[in-house]
């Protein structure tokens, strides 16, 4: 189980689960909720974060998911709750990059689907 302290947040993994083609023959999928209350921590654009002595400004959402989880590029991120379940972020939000850090968590970057 992950580090509450490290990861406050909980949110949705959801992945594809089967496409159809729109009236322009282009793919319309649907999704399924592949994963839900996985622990991580959603930085919004714009939070200031402390690095080292320095602070910063984030130009994309962010979240950040303990090593192992199991996540693709291609799936998306849903209802980001607090520690109270109280939801912080409806999205649907895509992911533009995940990156791994030093085998102790993920780092997503984040686009909300429009």
């Amino acid at each position: 189980m992950a580090d509450t302290y490290l990861f406050p947040h909980t949110c949705t993994i959801q992945r594809r689960a089967s496409a159809s083609n729109n009236e322009l023959g282009q793919p319309v999928y649907t999704w399924s909720n592949n994963q839900t209350g996985v622990a991580c921590t959603f930085q919004p654009a714009g939070m200031r974060e402390l690095a080292g002595r320095f602070t910063s400004e984030v130009e994309v959402d962010r979240l950040f998911l303990p090593d192992g989880i199991d996540v693709l590029i291609e799936d998306r991120i849903s209802t980001i709750a607090n520690s109270s379940g109280v939801t912080i972020a409806a999205g649907p939000y895509q992911i533009v990059s995940k990156t791994p850090w030093d085998g102790s968590h993920v780092e997503l970057n984040l686009e909300l689907v429009r």
